[in-house]
């Protein structure tokens, strides 16, 4: 486990995470239901949430690393993401279907 720091309303908050590939699994902050989170580490922004187990998000953080380089800093990230011409989008949204990205 390696702490990193997710963005809340608060500012930036440290969690204990399970770390691949400049992404991180951690549990949801301020649910009931333990449940979990990906975040992309350089931004601290959460890419799918309310993930019902450690295996789950696990699977779903591969399949995230197969599509793109997620060690990327915040602003190439948001571009890529953006980028209507690569895909990144809709390929992230057939993994994680139902979460924020």
């Amino acid at each position: 486990m390696n702490e990193i720091f997710i963005t809340t309303p608060d500012g930036k908050q440290p969690v204990q995470a399970h770390v691949k590939g400049g992404l991180a699994i951690h549990r949801t902050r301020g649910q009931k239901h333990r449940r979990y989170t990906i975040t992309h580490i350089p931004s601290g922004l959460s890419i799918a949430t309310k993930i019902s187990s450690l295996g789950e998000a696990r699977q779903k953080v591969e399949a995230l690393l197969a599509l793109w380089d997620f060690s990327k800093s915040e602003a190439e990230y948001m571009a890529e993401i953006f980028n209507a011409n690569n895909g990144l989008m809709e390929k992230m949204k057939e993994i994680i279907p139902r979460e924020i990205y």
